[in-house]
């Protein structure tokens, strides 16, 4: 109807009460969403509804996504470094089971290595992941457009894939330090067995060696081949390849590895940002105990949290909605 598409109704609902009902859903359950309009605010609402109107809030934000573009916030310091990261995790979904779902994270840093703003992505499970990379393709895009000069520098975990859509955006790669130092403690397993104590110096050797001191990859290759020449006979084999396969992994990522060269420009060199947006947007919502969804559902909450948690969008969200309308087509 002419009045109420004037009014920007929202199936029967005002946008006002649209917002808050699907904020909410974008943190929990259509259940705790009615148990808390009611205690707060008087107001019964049946939870089939909740999910119904919050869903149709998410298809907004995806038939839109492409068309409304989102302002950044206007920061207190010069952005100096842009970090990019993707990494997935899985969901229970209807049909087919686990599956993993996808999440991004665009990081801004000043000249001091401090984090000023982040933008958060996520995608639904699909094969070749084409949705999820087109999605944080757009978002890379627009912010390299402001922000022509910083440094940008793609962080991830060895992954050939993250490698090869990264190195399109970015700068220079760097392999997350903390997936680098599991590496090594799994090599001194293979070397030290039991002898706790021997494990744990040797660890913390090379994970100190390897963060703050440069060219340490090629020593650490040169140690691990001199250890997996020594080995006894104990369980050789099974041994043997696991040295074999850290030896692989370092020297596929040595030129990914500049950790002190990182730390000395204040740049990052964990992808802790992007790990603890898989928890924020996917498993603190996506994963509580009972949960499985099917493809729409889980699309349009995973679109409500992206712009929920990245910090500005929410509002800008509900005001091209108030300007444009809201027609899910």
């Amino acid at each position: 109807m002419p009045l109420e598409n004037d009014a920007r109704m929202i199936l029967n609902s005002t946008p006002r009460y649209s917002q808050i009902v699907s904020g909410k859903y974008a943190r929990f359950g259509a259940d705790a969403i009615c148990e808390d309009l009611l205690e707060c605010n008087g107001r019964r609402l049946s939870r089939n509804y909740a999910k119904k109107l919050s869903d149709f809030v998410g298809s907004i934000a995806q038939c839109y996504e492409t068309e409304w573009a989102y302002d950044l916030p206007v920061l207190d310091k010069p952005v100096a470094t842009v970090s990019l990261g993707l990494d997935g995790t899985c969901i229970l979904m209807h049909d087919d089971g686990w599956r993993e779902a996808m999440c991004g994270s665009i990081a801004f840093y000043d000249h001091a290595g401090e984090r000023l703003h982040t933008i958060y992505c996520a995608a639904t499970p699909e094969y070749g992941k084409e949705r999820f990379k087109e999605k944080l393709s757009r978002e890379i895009e627009l912010v390299q457009t402001a922000y022509p000069d910083a440094l940008y520098v793609g962080v991830a975990d060895g992954a050939k894939d993250n490698w090869i859509f990264l190195e399109k955006y970015t700068d220079h790669l760097v392999l997350d330090f903390y997936h680098a130092r599991e590496y090594i403690s799994k090599a001194a397993s293979a070397i030290f067995g039991r002898d706790k104590k021997s494990k744990a110096a040797w660890i913390e050797n090379w994970s100190h060696r390897l963060k703050h001191k440069q060219g340490v990859v090629g020593r650490l290759l040169k140690e691990l081949e001199l250890r997996r020449a020594n080995l006894d006979s104990r369980d050789f084999i099974e041994r043997d390849e696991e040295i074999r396969q850290v030896i692989v992994y370092y020297t596929n990522n040595k030129s990914r590895m500049r950790y002190a060269h990182q730390l000395k420009h204040n740049l990052p060199i964990g992808s802790g940002v992007t790990e603890a947006a898989c928890k924020t947007v996917i498993k603190q919502r996506m994963c509580v105990s009972g949960s499985r969804w099917k493809e729409d559902g889980a699309s349009c909450v995973m679109a409500l949290r992206s712009l929920k948690l990245t910090k500005g969008r929410w509002q800008q969200f509900w005001n091209y909605v108030m300007r444009h309308g809201c027609t899910v087509y």
